[in-house]
Parts: structure tokens; sequence; C-alpha cells
């Protein structure tokens, strides 16, 4: 069977075919109730189709800030808010927060948001330039609930591909290719590899069906690439019938909702091709993490690189906030400090909620909340006797701490600090730190499903009430949803 008549085939399918051509914030195929998988990057949407969409979709959104949601602008056909669909990306982004005054919901600008003001007057910045000031300021936000979802998804889309028989530097020589060949229009490019990767990078073996693209794609001889296009640019060029063809379908000619287009395919290659080089990267310093992204950028983009770095490096606040949480160094890293007994024993927290301490710009208020959230974790050992709280359901082992002398216990924030933008009060407070062994914590973090759940539920029924007290109202459900566990 040549890749042609494979394709044919998957094409005159109309579940598969909807399952690959269908974008857009569709919940699933109803069909085989599967999302469809026409978006490589998820946060991709109607609203958000591109990187710097954000950037516009700040100006849009700061309209509404500090209104109350009564107050919100409606969309006069379907009578809603018209600001409402963009609730959820404007936080996972960290662009903007909730707040609650007076019982009512607001919506305030973050330091993101704030530094996304400066962008916007800036007239010496190019599009070229934005796009990676955008791209750094995306990546540790939390889309579909994924923590760093850009490099964490890229990751996972790179380790697809290399399981059907493309190799790593075959992905990015392939998005190198399609970028530096991004004036040139969508016809084109529909004869580039980086485009079949894309769209066809996820296998499908479920219900029957054994659809498996890439292999078939990686052993045709360049004859046979060439019919597949010649077939695709005809039915792209006269417009997508029937059914016959999945990508005339998804990057169809007339703007429809939840297409694909050129600047959309463009991104992926260039998010792909530089969160290549973020994969893995361990623990390197704050000069290293920007040289690395911009150095990436510069392979396949001109842009302004002494102009970025300046308003990097002068809006330093947020992009060091950017680089400790995709680094994960708070959290991963989570080394004794030597604070003495008397300092542990003396500090107490204030009753009640507690403002969110993430969202400053004075240097010596920093070091101030680091002092006090390396409190926090002392003092959540302390409580606990320095016994593990799993003790009760684990085989917990102990070995005693050269720091502390006692038995060397991690502090886990049971609510991710990842997530904190999804609350109005701090959740760096000691109900939601839990005490554990280090072979608790890593199962926390990394082991399946089914060898985890009991423990969240079980930390859960524990500190529930606590949190609440503390003004951190979550679920059962959402903090499953938190720690990707599904029912």
């Amino acid at each position: 069977m040549t890749i042609l008549e494979y394709y044919k085939k998957m094409s005159e399918d109309v579940k598969i075919h909807n399952l690959y051509s269908f974008c857009g914030t569709i919940q699933n195929i109803s069909e085989l109730g599967d999302k469809p998988l026409g978006n490589v990057y998820w946060f991709r949407n109607t609203n958000f189709r591109y990187n710097t969409t954000f950037i516009e979709g700040y100006k849009k959104f700061k309209t509404i800030a500090g209104l109350k949601r009564k107050e919100w602008p409606k969309n006069v056909q379907y009578n809603q808010e018209q600001q409402k669909t963009d609730t959820v990306r404007m936080r996972q982004a960290k662009i903007f927060r909730k707040s609650t005054v007076d019982g009512e919901e607001l919506y305030l600008p973050n330091p993101k948001g704030i530094f996304i003001e400066k962008i916007i007057n800036n007239k010496e910045l190019k599009e070229k330039d934005i796009w990676i000031l955008a791209y750094i300021l995306l990546l540790d936000a939390y889309f579909n609930v994924k923590v760093n979802y850009i490099i964490n998804r890229s990751k996972e889309i790179i380790d697809i591909l290399t399981r059907q028989g493309l190799t790593e530097n075959d992905i990015i020589e392939a998005a190198k290719e399609i970028i530096e060949n991004e004036h040139k229009d969508l016809e084109k490019l529909l004869s580039y590899n980086f485009l079949y990767y894309e769209t066809f990078f996820m296998p499908y073996n479920k219900k029957g069906y054994n659809i498996n693209f890439i292999p078939e794609y990686v052993k045709a001889s360049e004859e046979e690439k060439k019919e597949l296009y010649s077939y695709i640019k005809h039915n792209w060029k006269n417009g997508e019938k029937d059914n016959k063809c999945i990508i005339a379908k998804k990057f169809q000619r007339i703007p429809n909702m939840g297409n694909y287009d050129k600047t959309m395919l463009i991104d992926d290659a260039k998010t792909l091709y530089i969160s290549k080089y973020l994969i893995n990267i361990g623990v390197v310093s704050f000069n290293k993490f920007i040289d690395i992204i911009l150095d990436s950028y510069e392979s396949i983009e001109n842009f302004n690189r002494p102009l970025v770095k300046s308003i990097i490096y002068d809006n330093r606040n947020v992009f060091q906030e950017i680089y400790y949480n995709v680094l994960n160094i708070n959290e991963e890293n989570n080394i004794e400090e030597v604070i003495s007994e008397n300092e542990v024993e003396a500090f107490s927290e204030v009753d009640g909620p507690e403002p969110r301490m993430d969202i400053i710009d004075d240097e010596l208020d920093e070091v101030k909340n680091y002092k006090s959230s390396t409190l926090k974790k002392e003092k959540a050992k302390s409580k606990s006797g320095y016994l593990c709280e799993l003790g009760d359901r684990n085989k917990c082992q102990y070995f005693t701490s050269k720091a502390s002398n006692k038995n060397f216990l991690e502090a886990h924030h049971l609510v991710q600090m990842e997530f904190s933008n999804d609350f109005e009060n701090s959740i760096d407070v000691i109900a939601n730190l839990i005490a554990l062994c280090p072979n608790c914590h890593r199962k926390l973090h990394h082991a399946k499903d089914k060898d985890r759940i009991g423990d969240i539920e079980y930390l859960y029924a524990k500190r529930k009430e606590q949190l609440k007290a503390k003004g951190i109202n979550i679920s059962l459900t959402e903090l499953k949803n938190y720690y990707n566990i599904e029912d």
C-alpha cells in the first residue's frame, strides 16, 4: 500500500477524518469519545491561535479588570460575557488572577500582565521580538492543568515521534526547514515534512483502529510523497469535499472556527524547536537559561537580541519567577535549611487566610518571603514529630539528617505551588505543607495513579478543614486534577 492509499483510507473514514482534522476546543469526537488530535498544543483555540495572541488578549481582557461579572460587556448574539471564554487561559498563563471583593469575583493583572503593558507600549519592538518574549512568558503556564505545559508537551511530542521511527534530529531539522521557509504560501508548505509530523504525530490504536501514519510516511519513497502532496494540494485548492482529505480540511482556505492556518503551523514549529533545547536542561543559572532560549531562537529568526535581552533584564523579577518555575528549583531541590530549633519553635502563622506573597516586586520583600517560606516548611516537619505523614499507610524508611540531627523529611505542598494563581489567598501555608519521607514524596509526584490516589485522598481528608480555614477552597476532584489523576 502506498502512502497515498494509506492516507485516503484514513481520510475516507469519517471518524478518523474528524479525529485528525478537528481543532479548537471541541471536547471530543462524538463517534469515538476521544478528543480531536488537530491541535498539537492544546492552548491554541479560536481566541488564542498564536503565541502572541496572549499579548492582544491581554489588551481585551484588561477592559474588565477590576469589574464585577455583572458589569462585563456581553456578546449580543450569545448573551454571555465577551471575555468569559478567556478567563481560564488568562489565569493558567498567570497573566491575570482571581480576587474576591465583597463576595464578587474580580480579575486583576499579575506582574506578567503589567509587563505585557510595557510590551504593548514599546514602539521599538518588532513582531519577531514580541514573539520570543511571548514564548518565554508562556513557559511556566499550566495549560490543560499541566505544569510547565509547553516544555512538557514538546517533550511528549518528540518522544511519541521518536517511537515511530524518527530521530530527534529528523524532527528538529523538519521544524527548522519549515520555519526558514515561512515566507512561502501554505500551498508550498503542504509538501514539508513537519506538516505531516505534527498532523499525524499521535497514533490511534483504539476502538478497533490501528492508525500509524508516521511509520508509513517515513518508509515511503520521495515519489510516493510527491504523489501524496499533489493529491492534498488539489483538494486544498478546490475545497475539501466528501471527507476525502484530512489536511485539506484542517487547513481549509476559507477561514472557519477551529481551522489551522499557516501562522499556527509556524508557531508550532518554533515552539517545538526552541523547547527542544530546554528539555532536560538541568539546573543552570538565570543568565544561561535566557541565553539558551535566545541562542536557539537566533538560529531560526532574525530579531533584535540586544533590545530583547535588555528588556528581560530590566524586568528580571518577572522572568526570574518563570526561570524558577520552569527549573522547579524551589520544590524539587528540597534541601534542608540550617535553621535553629528556637526559630522554628517561635514561628507562628496568622489565623485565617494569608495574602499571596508571590506577587511582589520589592527585592527585600522577596528575601523576607523566602525566609518565611523556609520557616513554614521546617514548622510543618516539627509539627509532624519528624515523622512522615503517610507513615500510617506506607512503610517509610528514615535516615538521620546531618543538618538537623532529626529524621530527614521533605515538605510537600499538597496543593502544588505551580497552581497558586488559581487561588486568591496564599497556598504557601503550614496547612498546605505535608512532611514526607523522600520515598513518599517521590511517590506522590511520579507513581502510577493506582499507587498514589489513596495517599492523595488520605492527605486531603486530613487537611481539608485546615485548608478551608486558610481560605483555600478546593474539592477532592480539583486536587486530583492537579495531580493528573484519571478516575
